[in-house]
């Protein structure tokens, strides 16, 4: 037994030892359990924490397994999926173009079958309930470790039908931008902050949209409307707001722009400008400016005639006196008369000087006048229906305060005047008054004001009192274009007119005009001591060009200082001061057949120099070629009728001139 004993303990060890490799082998088969189960888990969460799709697909295209963001754009269950095969979308897929994706086109279908990884491809997929998804798949093959056979193939795919919603409103709205544009006829150009243009669409014929890229967006445009589009685009960059600006183009063509801020990201990046082309518009108004001067000129014409009438009744009588006078003619009689005569006539001057600037057609040059000069003038014309309605009360400055563009302001000043006259009934004028007083402020703008004690406006009257063909004169005597026209003159200067009116109790005007440059200012200065005519320059060899005899018979007599040569002819004047020597020339600038203009241009290229000689003498530019020439010819003009010092003075300041050049 003794030889027995230890194999029995040998086989009670072996027990144990078995036994505890039993143990040892069921702990580790739990360890590796547990610790796959923690694998899955962990692959499962990450798989469902990935914003994409993941689909396990097997060899046969069998859907295993999907994650929840693969149901949300598939639009299925997790059991409705895992009983499909990928074949089963065949007829719910397509291209972006439209057009129908098979399931042999997938990328899964591809790699089951290539076994290699697909390109991502962006494939739309029809939902059950009806929406379209899009998203971008992709697909790589799943190989057995042991063989490499493929066994299945994991998709993926991005969801981006966000994406595609986004693009197909910007593509709307690119579309409807387009449309948008092609059915308007008006430019429109976007620019930067800095002002060069980065889109422009619709241009006239006269802007190559080629050149204007990149270029600032007032290049196009003449000095002055350079100017204010830059002073525009920077109020819209720094305010943020609207803007509208008046703009010059070719051929005088006048336009308007609107210019808006553009933003990106709550900044504002640049500005858009809405160009229209307003010159139809501009010449209507210049004709409906016309007709109102003209039905204006109708209700004074009254008005003129007796401020004619009277100085001509003593001009007539005082030369009538001279010519039947019988016996000897003392000097005191034939002064007395001369200057009745003189007296009679510079009151007629000075009546048609007045109708002369409120008759000017078209725009002025941008001349400089003195807004009293102005002012007395209107007055002066309204002065019968003044007369028995008010007085007036002039509250003018010390100093001459210079307005811009006398033949249109002077329009806007008789229109107020006469608007303040008819708001007062006549027979009380001791108790009514009209008010007119100039503002000015030291480098800053001046404002003209007229005020009337009249019948004033109610609100309803006031709201419409600048419309067009709008008055409250009974029987529609007036055109109703008057404040409407007074408006955009004011405007069309960089000027503003507002007015106040209680009903019963007068109105208010006040027109606030731009301040203009003291150096443009006009010096009025004398040129000429009294009896120094000839004294300075010595006699000169003057040439007088004039188709009226007795205007040439004047200008001997007011010239007697110096050579005169006469001339009724412009072609004969162009000839003479071609071949001959002349100090200075005086020219009538219509004459028939060759006129003014003719002799300049014609002298200036036969002759280059000469033409500087010439002084233009006017009775009135009643065209717009002559005027168009008087407001770019640089030389002086002297206006009919002049007086003998006038004269004198002129064609001393000329040579001059000459003589300094």
């Amino acid at each position: 037994m003794a030889d027995d004993e230890p194999v029995a303990e040998t086989d009670s060890e072996i027990a144990v030892l078995r036994e505890q490799l039993e143990e040892a082998l069921r702990n580790t088969k739990r360890l590796e359990s547990t610790s796959l189960l923690a694998t899955e888990e962990l692959n499962r969460r990450i798989i469902e924490a990935m914003p994409g799709g993941i689909v396990h697909v097997a060899k046969d295209g069998a859907i295993l397994t999907a994650n929840e963001a693969a149901m949300k754009v598939l639009g299925l269950s997790y059991d409705a999926l895992s009983r499909r095969y990928v074949a089963d979308f065949d007829q719910e897929t397509i291209w972006e173009d439209g057009s129908p994706c098979p399931a042999s086109d997938y990328p899964v279908t591809k790699a089951l079958l290539t076994g290699e990884p697909q390109p991502p491809v962006v494939i739309g997929v029809r939902r059950q309930d009806g929406a379209l998804s899009w998203a971008v798949f992709t697909a790589v093959p799943v190989r057995d470790p042991s063989c490499g056979a493929v066994t299945g193939a994991i998709v993926t795919f991005l969801d981006i039908t966000g994406r595609k919603h986004l693009e197909s409103s910007r593509l709307r709205s690119e579309g409807l931008l387009q449309s948008i544009m092609d059915s308007t006829p008006n430019p429109i150009v976007s620019a930067d902050l800095e002002g060069r243009v980065v889109f422009a669409a619709q241009l006239p014929a006269f802007i190559p949209k080629e050149a204007l890229i990149g270029q600032p967006v007032w290049s196009p445009s003449p000095p002055e409307s350079q100017a204010r589009l830059r002073e525009c685009h920077a109020r819209v960059v720094s305010s943020g707001e609207l803007q509208t600006v008046r703009l010059e183009g070719p051929q005088g063509s006048k336009w308007w722009a609107r210019a808006a801020p553009r933003y990106e990201d709550n900044k504002i990046v640049g500005v858009t400008y809405s160009v229209w082309d307003v010159t139809k518009e501009k010449e209507l108004e210049a004709r409906l400016s016309v007709t109102d001067r003209l039905a204006s000129l109708g209700t004074l014409a009254a008005g003129v005639a007796h401020e004619l009438n009277n100085p001509l009744t003593y001009l007539l009588g005082s030369l009538d006196a001279l010519v039947h006078h019988e016996g000897p003619l003392s000097q005191e009689v034939l002064h007395a008369n001369l200057f009745a005569a003189l007296d009679g006539a510079a009151r007629i001057r000075r009546v048609v000087a007045d109708l002369g600037s409120y008759t000017r057609i078209g725009e002025g040059a941008h001349t400089l006048s003195d807004a009293r000069e102005l002012l007395d003038s209107a007055i002066r014309l309204a002065g019968s229906l003044i007369r028995f309605r008010a007085t007036v009360k002039r509250l003018y400055p010390a100093g001459p305060a210079w307005v811009a563009d006398d033949g249109r302001l002077a329009q806007v000043f008789l229109n107020l005047v006469v608007n303040a006259a008819q708001a007062i009934e006549e027979g009380a004028a001791e108790s009514n008054t009209i008010e007119v007083r100039i503002e000015p402020a030291p480098d800053g703008p001046t404002a003209i004001v007229v005020s009337d004690t009249g019948t004033g406006m109610s609100p309803e009257v006031l709201a419409r009192v600048f419309d067009p063909f709008f008055t409250t004169k009974a029987n529609r005597s007036g055109t109703g274009l008057g404040l409407f026209i007074c408006r955009n003159v004011v405007e069309a200067l960089d000027g503003e007119i507002t007015l106040s009116s209680t009903l019963g109790s007068g109105t208010t005007f006040r027109v606030v005009l731009p301040a203009m440059l003291s150096s443009a200012a006009p010096e009025r200065s004398s040129l000429r001591e009294p009896g120094s005519e000839g004294a300075e320059l010595g006699r000169l060899r003057i040439l007088v060009a004039d188709d009226e005899h007795a205007i040439l018979q004047v200008m001997k007599s007011l010239l007697r200082a110096h050579e005169l040569v006469t001339v009724r002819d412009g072609r004969e004047a162009i000839e003479m001061l071609c071949n001959e020597e002349f100090d200075l020339a005086l020219c009538d600038l219509v004459m028939p057949e060759t006129d003014g203009v003719e002799v300049f241009e014609e002298v200036k290229r036969r002759c280059p120099g000469r033409e500087r000689r010439l002084i233009l003498m006017t009775g009135g530019a009643f065209t717009e070629r002559t005027q168009r020439f008087l407001r770019t010819a640089a030389n002086p003009v002297l206006k009919k009728p002049f007086s003998r010092d006038e004269l004198q003075d002129a064609v001393l300041a000329h040579v001059r001139l000459l003589k300094s050049e």
